[in-house]
């Protein structure tokens, strides 16, 4: 009777250790589901915050953006051409390249 009582309760030991098993089995599952789970909640916070502050900036008119304010203002005193420098300085300039350039385009003598 004691036998047969034994090999009862190691039955049920046995399943209790089975159980035991796939209880821990499915918490260790439970927590990796619920770490992915936050950190694709988490991407998802990071992604909807990056877009309202993109919306922000689009929609706030103090945002540095290109905006027409205004006609830019007739300026005072006209700063290019400088007239003294740039003639002289254009004259040289294309005496030299004419030369350059006759000098390029002749045709050697042939004896």
């Amino acid at each position: 009777m004691l036998r047969t009582e034994y090999a009862l309760l190691e039955d049920l030991r046995k399943e209790a250790v089975d159980k035991k098993r796939d209880y821990n089995s499915a918490c260790v599952l439970y927590e990796q589901r619920v770490n992915i789970r936050n950190q694709i909640r988490e991407r998802r916070n990071d992604v909807e915050n990056q877009i309202c502050k993109w919306k922000i900036m689009h929609n706030d008119p103090d945002t540095a953006g290109v905006r027409f304010i205004g006609y830019a203002p007739v300026p005072l005193e006209i700063s290019s051409p400088k007239w003294i420098f740039y003639l002289p300085a254009g004259t040289i300039l294309g005496l030299i390249f004419g030369i350059g350039l006759a000098l390029l385009c002749r045709k050697p003598k042939t004896s």
